[in-house]
């Protein structure tokens, strides 16, 4: 079932992994969630039974952290099994740290059918319209 945390390690943006253009804003003990259907909100509540946060229309969904910056929301299955659908989401405002070295800007374009970024000029240094290249 994963760690317990602190409910303030949940705070933050997060997109739902299974439907990216799903996101949800937790702040405090309210998530809220916002999608192509627009804006909805709901509650957290911690369940001393279970000694689990859960949330959802009927708190049916129990946390549990995968990682730093992934959890699932995982069903209550003894009370919804014919629904049961666990929701995975990812962290997606964390602040990265700086690259190590200056980057140089080259226009760049990412490959459908290749996860590598494609450089259009590989080996070309960039210049300013107008400037003469140095070989």
């Amino acid at each position: 079932a994963g760690p317990l945390r602190p409910i303030a390690a949940l705070e933050g943006l997060w997109a739902n992994i299974d439907r990216p253009h799903e996101r949800y804003r937790v702040e405090g003990l309210r998530i809220t969630r916002t999608d192509a259907r627009g804006t909805r909100h709901f509650a957290i509540q911690w369940d001393p039974r279970r000694q689990q946060w859960q949330w959802g229309a009927q708190g049916r969904l129990s946390l549990q952290w995968l990682g730093d910056d992934a959890i699932a929301w995982v069903p209550d299955l003894e009370r919804d099994a014919e629904h049961a659908h666990t929701w995975r989401w990812q962290r997606c405002d964390r602040v990265q740290p700086p690259p190590s070295e200056p980057s140089s800007y080259r226009p760049w374009r990412r490959s459908h059918s290749r996860p590598h970024v494609v450089e259009p000029y590989p080996g070309q240094q960039w210049r300013r319209p107008g400037e003469a290249p140095t070989y």
